[in-house]
């Protein structure tokens, strides 16, 4: 009923007693008319849902009852494909109508899964292709989500068998097995002995396979039953942290430092409360192996092995392996150790490593002496050209530690030429380079500070623009570096 019969009024949800409405008169002692079997079977299934009964037999479909029942309601809501169907969809009709959406519900989900196709043809012989057309595209808009996977199927399979029937954007298959069953966050999170929050990140992960959906103001989680089984099986390999290091060869701090920063991932099982962390050995292996593959026989005659890089407080195993699998960093296998865990047997050249990090997007970022070297001038000329904005740095003009951006470094030479270059090019002095080009009006972007050591810099392309300038065409004689006890250059060094 909908309406009570003595006021004629219809019943809210808010009166006072269930039983009874707020004129006084009670409910039980009001005329009722008996429902339609499939109406009653159908609404008898979806409370039996709700409170936990099993399905009636061939029933597989979405096991949550407000996914059957949303699943329900379509089916007795579209069975018309007219305009209004949107309408009729979420409107709140009264209880005539309701039971005739339920016994059209019944007829397709109770007698599962031949009842699509009785449903389907019906559509097809009354409203046309076209009405199937425009039915297929609403199953298509509002049953989103895996829990629907089962039903997208059935009626996959059966418009195929249709000549005329919408091919366009339709899946012959959505990929789930016959026996598949789809489980909630906390079910799934007892099987798998962690939280129902932790189930929500490995679906977001990738690690489970399910959905999420609004659910008023929460969300709600449906998970694939064998993805948690399997999810399980792997679970029971893990091994606890130290054993993970000590198979890699590491610290357990920089064990740590590689599962923060993501180079390595992580599980909890259920032998270990589902709270600590715990390790697959494939991933283990995987991660070594990926390190492994860049590794080269030649190289330095002592390398610095991994393990003794993990141990180093002043550098992050993470930013070195991030270094070796990017290219910036060399590896080189150890000899006479291959019994030793990986990571003892890989090393790296500490020379090729000092002075330089990681930063965004795992560009190399130099230290000021490393830089000096690489642009043959005096570490006092490495802040001035930051400043001037010759190169680029982290902390923008503010030079911090390893923040020069090495791109910079390399672009230096194409778009900047320093005094000493030009006097070089032009046989002449330093002094002379910046007198003429200051005559021709060519401004530096550094000027020349003789006191501070600092040497002029100028745009390229305003050096390659200017016109006029009187270069001297005589040759200076040029004295003897052998003459001049103390430029003498050591072995291995470059003059500034």
């Amino acid at each position: 009923m909908d309406a009570c019969t003595t006021c004629d009024r219809p019943l809210r949800w808010g009166r006072a007693r269930l039983t009874d409405c707020d004129c006084g008169s009670s409910i039980s002692s009001h005329a009722t008319i008996r429902a339609g079997d499939g109406a009653r079977l159908m609404s008898a299934t979806l409370e039996g849902e709700v409170g936990g009964a099993d399905l009636p037999p061939g029933l597989r479909l979405p096991a949550l009852g407000d996914a059957l029942g949303r699943l329900a309601w379509f089916v007795g809501t579209a069975a018309d494909a007219g305009s209004d169907w949107r309408t009729r969809y979420i409107a709140k009709p009264d209880v005539t109508e309701t039971e005739s959406i339920m016994e059209t519900a019944a007829a397709v989900l109770v007698d599962w899964p031949s009842g699509v196709g009785v449903w389907l043809d019906r559509i097809r012989h009354v409203h046309g292709p076209l009405g199937l057309t425009r039915t297929v595209a609403r199953i298509r808009q509002s049953l989103e989500g895996v829990q629907y996977a089962e039903f997208l199927s059935a009626v996959s399979r059966h418009v195929e068998a249709f000549p005329e029937a919408p091919r366009k954007g339709w899946t012959r298959s959505i990929g789930v097995g016959a026996g598949q069953t789809w489980i909630d966050a906390t079910r799934a999170a007892g099987r798998l002995g962690t939280t129902a929050g932790r189930v929500a990140d490995m679906i977001e992960a990738g690690e489970l396979t399910g959905s999420s959906s609004a659910a008023g103001g929460r969300r709600r989680l449906l998970i694939s039953s064998n993805s948690v089984t399997q999810l399980a099986y792997r679970f029971a390999s893990a091994i606890p942290a130290r054993e993970a290091a000590a198979r890699l060869g590491v610290s357990r701090h920089a064990l740590e430092d590689l599962r923060g920063t993501g180079l390595l991932p992580y599980v909890r099982p259920p032998r270990l409360g589902g709270i600590a962390r715990a390790y697959l050995p494939d991933d283990l292996d995987a991660l070594a192996d990926r390190v492994a593959c860049m590794a080269t026989a030649a190289g330095p005659s002592e390398p610095t092995s991994l393990f003794r890089m993990s141990l180093a407080r002043s550098r992050r195993l993470s930013e070195v392996l991030r270094g070796i699998l990017t290219g910036t960093f060399p590896v080189h296998a150890i000899a006479g150790v291959d019994d030793r865990p990986p990571f003892e047997r890989l090393g790296v050249d500490p020379a090729k490593v000092r002075g330089i990090r990681l930063g965004a997007d795992d560009v190399p970022t130099l230290d000021v002496a490393r830089t000096a070297r690489a642009l043959r001038v005096s570490t006092r000329m490495v802040p001035v050209l930051v400043r001037a904005g010759c190169l680029s740095a982290t902390g923008g003009s503010r030079l911090g530690r390893n923040s020069v951006d090495s791109r910079s470094v390399r672009d230096f030479p194409d778009r900047f030429v320093m005094a000493r270059t030009l006097a070089a090019s032009h046989t002449t002095s330093t002094k002379v380079v910046v007198r003429l080009l200051a005559a021709a009006g060519v401004s530096p972007v550094v000027p020349s500070n003789a006191s501070d050591g600092i040497s002029a810099v100028w745009l390229r392309t305003d050096i390659e623009a200017a016109r006029g300038v009187p270069w001297p065409r005589r040759r200076l004689r040029r004295t003897s570096v052998r003459k001049i006890p103390s430029l003498t250059r050591r072995p291995g060094e470059t003059l500034p």
